[in-house]
């Protein structure tokens, strides 16, 4: 919960103990708004707190009163119901405007259209999501450069018929992100079958307002025992 959050939470709630605290005594006697009497004293001494108020006040007083003790719960429970909306929303609120969780989300989508383009060899998407000085080390230990990957794979030289992730990380440094995980790839590099599972480890950079891949390492899963 966020620091404004919980103020308003313990503000809330001040508010509605005060509220109640000052209602309740009414309704249970009426009649202290107008006599100095305990609800003890009118039942020890067998009156009916009921007679007592209608005893003391003109009928358009009573009516008066009876309405101004429901509209003040009608307010406090209208308070309460707003105050835990408005909580709900500024906690849903706390969490999408986190500037972590919102650059994992962008590099999560931007890896996932990278992965499209290159099984479709897209070069016009690759072109955007590849920072110019890209460098990356294929699943066969194939150095490439931006223009050699984008080169190969509208050529046919690489190709993917499938590519999926899984227990992927991304961590956040400012401008800089680091994404890992597991990767399991059907395709062929120059015509030999590329690993099949890997470990990889790419690295994301903002640049002139967006997210580009600056590096791309990946190296074959080892099996244990």
């Amino acid at each position: 919960m966020t620091p404004n959050v919980l103020r308003s939470t313990v503000v809330t709630r001040r508010l509605h103990s005060e509220l109640l605290s000052a209602s309740v005594p009414y309704l249970a006697c009426p009649e202290r708004r107008f006599q100095n009497l305990g609800c003890g004293a009118g039942e020890s001494s067998g009156n009916d707190p009921t007679k007592i108020l209608v005893s003391h006040l003109p009928g358009q007083s009573k009516r008066n009163h009876l309405k101004w003790l429901f509209m003040r719960q009608i307010f406090a429970i209208a308070l309460v119901a707003f105050s835990a909306a408005a909580i709900a929303s500024g906690q849903g609120q706390g969490a999408i405007r986190d500037p972590r969780r919102i650059v994992e989300q962008v590099i999560r989508k931007l890896d996932n259209e990278r992965i499209q383009a290159q099984i479709h060899a897209d070069a016009a998407a690759l072109e955007r999501i590849y920072a110019d000085d890209f460098i990356g080390v294929g699943p066969s230990g194939t150095v490439r450069t931006k223009s050699q990957v984008i080169s190969d794979f509208t050529s046919g030289d690489l190709r993917f018929q499938s590519i999926t992730t899984d227990d992927v990380r991304v961590r956040v440094y400012g401008n800089a992100a680091v994404e890992t995980g597991r990767s399991t790839m059907n395709g062929q590099d120059k015509g030999n079958a590329v690993p099949h599972d890997t470990r990889f480890t790419r690295v994301w950079v903002k640049q002139q307002g967006r997210w580009r891949l600056v590096a791309n390492h990946y190296s074959s899963s080892m099996s244990h025992p």
